[in-house]
């Protein structure tokens, strides 16, 4: 029995991912073009899936009436609708009824589906399990102190006594800052 809740809990510890939005804009793309969403976040390499809602289309260059613009993969899609006067996601009532405003993915490369061959630029919403960023930005800068610690305790061989006076005082400090003001290319200080 122990063993079965100790294993829920792993199971629990490590299904606790946190999954958040990014928002993108594309190139211009058109009826027929494939969008590979690696090409717009790196990170989603590593992610298995992810779901995805266009948001806008810019440059559609529309003279008038509504058009469909679609991403798919297989059968999954996420539409929008666009006309003279913007975009917007199909609703109860609209006449696009059957459309997915967004949809979940685990392929990379989607197809576009532009009506009447328009083209123009998509704004897209990937929500995914990203990496925590502030824990690499952590992970980063830990690295970089833990360097510049190696550099500073292998260069300095006086353990801050540096007139050899058997006491730290304000006098070594006073040597120390005259020798980094003084030295070229980062020299160590040797008594």
């Amino acid at each position: 029995m122990k063993k079965m809740i100790l294993i829920s809990l792993f199971s629990l510890m490590f299904s606790q991912t946190q999954w958040n939005t990014k928002v993108y804009t594309t190139g211009t793309y058109t009826n027929g073009d494939i969008l590979d969403v690696y090409t717009l976040d790196e990170d989603l390499i590593n992610i298995s899936g992810y779901l995805l809602k266009i948001l806008y289309v810019e440059d559609l260059n529309i003279g008038g009436g509504e058009y469909e613009i679609r991403l798919f993969n297989g059968n999954n899609r996420a539409s929008i609708i666009c006309g003279l006067y913007g975009c917007f996601n199909s609703f109860h009532g609209s006449g696009f009824n059957e459309l997915s405003d967004e949809a979940f993915f685990t392929n990379n490369e989607l197809d576009i589906w532009i009506q009447s061959n328009l083209s123009g630029k998509l704004t897209l919403a990937i929500t995914a399990p990203f990496p925590d960023e502030d824990e690499e930005t952590i992970n980063n800068l830990q690295s970089q102190i833990d360097a510049l610690v190696e550099q500073l305790t292998g260069c300095v061989d006086c353990q801050g006594d540096l007139n050899e006076s058997q006491h730290t005082s304000v006098t070594d400090i006073v040597l120390l800052v005259e020798h980094i003001l003084g030295s070229e290319n980062g020299e160590c200080y040797t008594n």
